[in-house]
């Protein structure tokens, strides 16, 4: 296996990815060619190619002559053309996972962010403060900042700020010297049978920190609670929130760790984001910074690009909030925190993400739902599978329509813009939900 010493030529498979664009950006940062090709173009790969990278849109083997290691994502094939030619002509060629150590090997230390929920918006928290503190790092993280910088930060060598994904056991590959565990609420069942097979694999990301910080909630799961650092409610807690009050779903709290006592002002929506922001709090002061100094760098935080994001108001004045839930448990959540910003009606667009994910979660998908006035279902978002591996969205409808849930299915943006328009009022509230591409809905609405 190549060292990362040994590589000055990188290609990347699929350099549009969330997470490769980035890691394609930060080796461009650390002085490496880099090439990459996709079935699309994005912002961050015109970014790469005024850098001087070779990014092309479909298939281009010429670069790969000159490379010392192919990188690719999880939504590669492996008869994929560019792969199968490196293959040929001896060029090593790795996935995205393991791929994540080699660069991080050029660190001092690894800080990386795992969990079912929240892992994005607590990793640009703790990227916001390590910025403002002036902390020598990079980040990898698959989102961006509301206001923040499209590109990675890079300022130096001493930590790699990394999400791990729990995806087809990816956050396993990362040794951390700190690491993160946000939730624990099962999830990907194409690639953990059932939810016991979900937790033991936290329970293994656990065992790889030196240090790992926490919920309540998670280390009531976790085997073990030998590393653990643990943030929520309760006194008997590391760092524990109390004297919370909210206004229009943004929360002050008071924090306490031991003798340090500080209070935290969030500029951010949500109860999630409190338990967020003590993470994200909790990892920053192990760096050695003081509670205060910490939460007030945080305090100016202001999300994060498709988690409860506002972009405007239709004509009839609803707003419009796109969040990127694909997870029964993430829409209550953001169904909670819309009823805390609004008086007038809230009307639900939700886009199924994958079918396996929609047949195994079925139920709590049905129940999901409760406390929205309004309800369309969208085609569902595919992905990489097919309708045989499980349910659609119109599954789902008439999984709801059973139940006694009023829904409608809406088969096309355009219809369900035009539905929308007509129908929200004035201080009512739309809120897009998926992971997929429904976010562009808000676009024929503002």
């Amino acid at each position: 296996m190549l060292t990362f010493d040994e590589i000055s030529k990188i290609h990347f498979v699929g350099v549009c990815g969330a997470s490769l664009s980035v890691l394609a950006t930060l080796c461009l940062d650390m002085g490496l060619s880099v090439s990459g090709s996709d079935l699309r173009d994005c912002a961050l790969t015109e970014y790469l190619r005024e850098r001087g990278a070779h990014c092309v849109v479909g298939h281009d083997v010429s670069a790969i002559r000159d490379a010392d290691l192919v990188v690719y994502s999880s939504a590669i094939s492996q008869d994929d053309p560019e792969l199968a030619f490196a293959r040929q002509i001896g060029v090593p060629c790795i996935e995205r996972k393991d791929f994540l150590p080699l660069i991080a090997s050029r660190f001092c230390k690894t800080i990386s962010v795992s969990g079912s929920h929240g892992k994005t918006t607590t990793s640009l928290m703790i990227e916001h403060v390590m910025c403002k503190l002036g902390c020598k790092f990079a980040a990898h993280i698959g989102g961006e900042e509301v206001n923040g910088s499209p590109t990675p930060t890079y300022t130096g060598n001493e930590f790699f700020l990394s999400e791990a994904c729990e995806y087809r056991r990816s956050f396993l590959c990362l040794q951390s010297w700190l690491g993160v565990i946000t939730s624990i609420d099962y999830d990907h069942p194409d690639t953990y049978s059932d939810a016991r097979q979900y937790a033991q694999a936290f329970e293994e990301y656990r065992s790889r920190c030196v240090r790992c910080i926490t919920t309540q909630e998670c280390a009531s799961v976790l085997a073990s609670h030998d590393n653990l650092v643990v943030c929520g409610f309760l006194p008997s807690c590391d760092y524990y929130a109390s004297d919370l009050e909210q206004d229009r779903g943004k929360f002050t709290y008071t924090l306490t760790h031991g003798s340090e006592v500080s209070l935290v002002k969030l500029a951010v929506v949500g109860k999630h984001n409190v338990v967020n922001s003590m993470l994200a709090i909790a990892v920053t002061h192990s760096l050695g910074y003081s509670l205060r100094s910490v939460c007030e760098a945080l305090s100016d935080f202001e999300g994060v690009k498709r988690r409860m994001e506002c972009k405007g108001k239709t004509d009839r004045g609803a707003r419009v909030i796109v969040d990127y839930a694909h997870h029964p448990t993430e829409i209550k959540t953001a169904i909670d925190t819309a009823l805390m910003m609004t008086r007038g009606k809230i009307w639900v667009v939700f886009q199924p993400h994958t079918y396996s994910r929609t047949a195994a979660l079925l139920d709590g998908f049905v129940d999901s739902f409760y406390w929205c006035d309004e309800l369309i279902i969208a085609p569902t978002y595919s992905a990489r599978e097919s309708k045989s591996d499980g349910a659609d969205a119109f599954d789902l409808y008439c999984a709801l329509v059973e139940r006694g849930k009023m829904a409608c299915y809406i088969d096309d943006n355009k219809k369900i813009a035009d539905y929308l328009t007509k129908s929200a009022e004035n201080n009512d509230l739309i809120l897009i939900l998926g992971a997929g591409d429904i976010a562009n809905l808000a676009t024929l609405l503002v």
